[in-house]
């Protein structure tokens, strides 16, 4: 009997043509390679940023390099912060001489995800000559974890700029005759851990003979001027001015004496009661290095006592040092600003745990 394909009852089923059946063939192909495509994106995504995460991690912290100069100021060594260090075999408990020091800020950068923690630091170029000492006067080896800087633009990002500061002292009669010079920064981590870091140049000098001028003001702007103003003392020559690096201060500064500019002041006389202006501008190229290395160069002024010329006197000569100073600048973008330094540095070079800047290349023992 034959089905009745009548109303309400069954209906005769209906073939799908040939092309039918190949188009919803291609559309399951279609959505599967959607989702094998889908699947690879992704898993190429998660690969892409475990390699970028990667490439941009560091090990261990990185000194910024510096480009400084300080003056050492003079004061007595008390009982308490002149006594002998472990190693120096320089004694000075219980006697009045005559220190030098200056306060410093050495800076660092490190990976949020580096758990390393620098528990204390010295120079080993003053081996010998003088102390390190944190702020809070510390003694070596009990020194703790100094503080972020202020205002740091990249806590809580991939870096952290961090500050170590304190006090350089010396004892006069420990001093070299031609300033010194330090280059190098022992770490050593809570793991017990020790290395040696370069941190660029840092000048120290001490200047013997001021007197014809004092500072009595000075004051910045917000355009990054900086003013110092000087009452004269006594009358006197401005001789000449002289610097460490006169091509990178001519390269990076405005400078003006007395409303001059710099190269092309002339030797003037200074009257007693009288005022000497001076002030400088940076202007440097913006390069990441600028940005983040701290730059200090010192201008000295040479003041020489007028005398009768039938004397024959020649007279004494003074210096001033003015101190003119590359502000640390941080940018929004912290993380690419912190990058490309790192970059140019040479920090993510491959198959260096140190982070490819020669970190940790001595090793000391604990």
């Amino acid at each position: 009997m034959k089905p009745d394909y009548g109303n309400g009852r069954l209906k005769a089923p209906v073939r799908e043509s040939g092309a039918e059946s190949t188009i919803k063939a291609a559309g399951g192909r279609k959505r599967i390679l959607e989702l094998y495509f889908f699947i690879l994106f992704s898993a190429a995504v998660v690969l892409s940023a475990l390699w970028f995460h990667h490439s941009y991690t560091l090990h261990r912290p990185v000194f910024l390099l510096m480009d400084v100069e300080e003056t050492m100021f003079e004061g007595s060594a008390s009982e308490e912060n002149g006594t002998e260090r472990e190693d120096n075999g320089s004694k000075t408990a219980g006697q009045d001489k005559k220190m030098l020091w200056t306060q410093i800020s050495v800076y660092y950068i490190q990976d949020q995800e580096d758990q390393s923690q620098i528990t204390a630091v010295d120079f080993p170029e003053l081996e010998g000559i003088g102390v390190f000492q944190t702020e809070g006067g510390m003694k070596q080896k009990e020194w703790s974890l100094f503080s972020s800087m202020t205002g740091s633009a990249f806590q809580g990002q991939k870096y952290g700029i961090y500050e170590i500061y304190g006090k350089i002292q010396i004892l006069e009669e420990n001093w070299p005759e031609n300033g010194l010079h330090l280059s190098r920064i022992q770490v050593i981590y809570k793991d017990g851990t020790i290395g040696e870091e370069w941190i660029g140049d840092l000048h120290l000098k001490h200047y013997m003979n001021f007197g014809k001028l004092q500072m009595d003001s000075s004051s910045s702007g917000s355009d990054g001027t900086r003013s110092f103003s000087y009452r004269v003392m006594e009358d006197c020559r401005l001789e000449k001015i002289t610097m460490y690096s006169p091509d990178q201060v001519r390269s990076e500064f405005d400078i003006q004496i007395n409303g001059t500019d710099l190269w092309e002041w002339k030797p003037m006389e200074l009257k007693a009661g009288s005022r000497l202006q001076v002030e400088t501008l940076w202007h440097g190229s913006g390069n990441v290095r600028e940005t983040l290395e701290p730059m200090t160069a010192i201008l000295e002024l040479h003041c020489k006592e007028l005398q009768e010329e039938e004397t024959g006197d020649p007279g004494k000569e003074w210096i001033e040092a003015v101190p003119i100073q590359r502000f640390l600048r941080w940018r929004k973008n912290g993380f690419d600003q912190v990058r490309k330094y790192l970059k140019e540095r040479g920090a993510y070079e491959a198959g260096n745990e140190s982070g490819g800047l020669g970190n940790f290349s001595h090793k000391f023992s604990y």
